[in-house]
């Protein structure tokens, strides 16, 4: 008689590589709710989605994440990457499809990035990215179409007791602008590390004078009503964001706190800067500003300026855990808030000192270039051929009442 048949030998189930993880139903479904609620905002401000190959090439890459690309030999013996951010994919995609557009692009996406991370810190090497990037406009009122659209997107995907910093890092460089190119570019990359003291005694070392190491002391320490206080027109300029971003969304609680030592860790921000902070999360959950630099690198110079979900957008803290998204998912489920459809409220109008709009729509913003597919955006966007409207004089102090909590 045969043999009867042995069961396998059992054998060790193999777990996902370090750094990655299995999403199972329950989070996938809170996730792909969050996604849409997202989503739907991105598009109710008129951004079109796009979708960048995961796998970018290492030059385009490694401006980013330096040394922590997941990078390797394709068969034709191209070295490539698992694309660590979506901002400078989207700039290559920019520069090689829409190289001689005019107008507004306003672009959308969620989707992953990749970054390798030292086995010690036990963190994730993949992250979920959604954001946003406003390329072509510059000026103030882009600035706080960013910041508006970010405070929206938190409100809509329920994140409740966020703080927006926002900042400038034109601040930092006019402070150490009389040091050597090299020491100031050191001095920057440790501000954009966190590590203050460090680059104050690099400036100290450099031979910076006592008069202006108080200045930069005294600056790079303002926050909130602070910043009323510091000439700057940098400062000035992240004031008058504020104002305009709120104008544009007030949302439901205030937001919005001026920080002149913020510098987020990417390298090729330009201009004004924000970040979200919670306190329940040790670390930025999102991040943006202006980057007028980086199509350049491309070879099409254009301005921009965007924000996004931080899991791979700063590098400050490598213990980055996932938030648990199940409160984010319950709020997202939630009646949804109308966002600048038919300049109906939430809106208000802008201040008038700066020009543009009236009533209870949006001020006027350049022409909106549509690139085709899905829904057309709102009506009124987009409208008036003219220039973004300029400041004819200073904006007001930001009332006490609208920071949030212990601030001021």
């Amino acid at each position: 008689m045969p043999a009867e048949a042995q069961p396998p030998e059992p054998t060790s189930v193999a777990a996902p590589p370090r750094g990655f993880r299995d999403i199972l139903p329950t989070e996938a479904r809170e996730l792909r709710t969050i996604e849409s609620a997202l989503m739907d905002t991105f598009t109710s401000y008129g951004y079109m989605p796009l979708d960048p190959p995961m796998v970018e090439r290492v030059g385009a890459a490694s401006a980013v994440a330096g040394g922590r690309l997941i990078q390797f030999l394709d068969r034709d013996g191209e070295l490539v990457a698992l694309r660590p951010d979506i901002t400078t994919a989207v700039a290559r995609l920019v520069a090689q499809r829409y190289a001689d557009a005019r107008g507004a692009l306003r672009l959308s996406y969620v989707a992953p990035v990749f970054r390798d991370e030292p086995a010690t810190a036990g963190a994730e090497r993949e992250y979920d990215q959604a954001g946003v990037e406003l390329i072509g406009p510059s000026g103030t009122l882009a600035d706080a179409e960013a910041l508006a659209l970010l405070a929206a997107s938190l409100d809509r995907a329920g994140l409740r007791g966020a703080t927006i910093e926002v900042g400038h890092v034109g601040v930092a460089r006019s402070l150490f602008a009389d040091l050597p190119n090299d020491v100031r570019d050191l001095i920057l990359r440790e501000l954009r590390d966190g590590d203050h003291v460090g680059a104050l005694r690099r400036a100290r070392d450099a031979g910076m004078s006592a008069d202006a190491m108080a200045e930069a002391r005294r600056v790079l320490a303002a926050r909130g009503p602070d910043v009323e206080r510091v000439e700057a027109s940098e400062a000035t300029e992240v004031r008058e964001v504020i104002h305009l971003a709120r104008a544009l969304y007030p949302g439901e609680a205030p937001w919005g706190v001026p920080n002149l030592a913020l510098m987020p860790a990417l390298p090729y921000y330009t201009g004004v800067v924000f970040e979200v902070v919670h306190p329940e999360s040790g670390f930025p959950i999102a991040a943006g500003g202006r980057y007028d630099l980086l199509l350049a690198a491309f070879g099409t110079p254009r301005p921009a300026t965007g924000c996004a979900s931080a899991g791979a957008s700063t590098g400050r803290d490598r213990r980055r855990r996932r938030q648990g998204p199940g409160a984010l998912a319950r709020a997202a489920r939630a009646r949804p808030r109308r966002v600048w459809g038919g300049c109906t409220p939430p809106l208000r109008p802008p201040p008038p000192r700066w020009g543009g709009g009236g009533g209870g729509c949006p001020p006027q913003r350049p022409p909106f270039l549509w690139l085709g597919g899905g829904h057309p955006p709102p009506t009124n966007w987009g409208r008036g051929p003219g220039p973004f409207p300029t400041r004819r004089e200073p904006p007001p102090p930001i009332p006490p009442s609208l920071y949030p909590d212990g601030v001021g």
